[in-house]
Parts: structure tokens; C-alpha cells; sequence
């Protein structure tokens, strides 16, 4: 997506929420945060005789934004329902097994062999 595209998404999801505030228009820039990895910073300029937003307008809006197009984001989901699925199996086997199997399970996590 270009910086126009971005500006234009953000524009029609910043303005409803946050026009009565005096809200004029937005910046967009793409570059690097602070860790160097990609990153698009958009920002909300208002007008001289504006009253700034509150807080929870604020998150509510970038929440939005942040929501607007959520495809980036589906590896990640991904990858977390399925480490939960795996979680769930796994806690489902321990809370099979008997005592017993339970206590050498955990002797075996607490106090691994040594050479493996």
C-alpha cells in the first residue's frame, strides 16, 4: 500500500470518531521503529481551536484503525489458536494419567537425565 492509500483508510476511519474534536486531516509515513523493523506511523492533526480527545477516544479510535484490515495479522492468529489447540491436548493428557504416571512426569521435567 502506498503512503495515499493508508492516509485515505485512516481518513475515513479517524473522521466520524474524531471530527467533533476538530479533527482536520492525517499524516502518514513509512519507515523503520525503533527495533529498525518496518513500521507506518499515522498521525491525527486538529485544528488550533480544537478540544484534544480524550484518552478512551483515542484508543477507541486507533482500535479501529488497527482493526480496519485485519489480513497482516492472520499468521499470527493463526499460529496462536494453534499453540492453544496443542495446549489444550496437552493439559488434557496430563489431567489423564493417574497419580503415579503424574509424579514420574514431573520428576522428569524437574530433574532431566543427563546426556539427553
Amino acid at each position: 500500500m502506498t503512503e495515499q492509500e493508508i492516509a485515505d483508510i485512516a481518513e475515513r476511519v479517524l473522521r466520524p470518531r474524531l471530527s467533533r474534536h476538530g479533527f482536520e486531516w492525517v499524516s502518514v509515513a513509512i519507515g523503520r521503529d525503533h527495533h529498525d523493523d518496518p513500521a507506518v506511523f499515522v498521525a491525527a492533526h486538529y485544528g488550533a481551536e480544537s478540544d484534544v480527545p480524550s484518552g478512551a477516544e483515542l484508543v477507541d479510535a486507533k482500535r479501529h484503525l488497527a482493526d480496519y484490515d485485519p489480513r497482516p495479522f492472520g499468521r499470527v492468529f493463526d499460529d496462536t489458536r494453534a499453540a492453544v489447540a496443542q495446549a489444550r491436548l496437552a493439559v488434557s493428557i496430563v489431567a489423564a494419567l493417574d497419580a503415579n504416571a503424574r509424579r514420574m512426569l514431573a520428576t522428569l521435567l524437574l530433574f532431566p537425565t543427563k546426556g539427553r
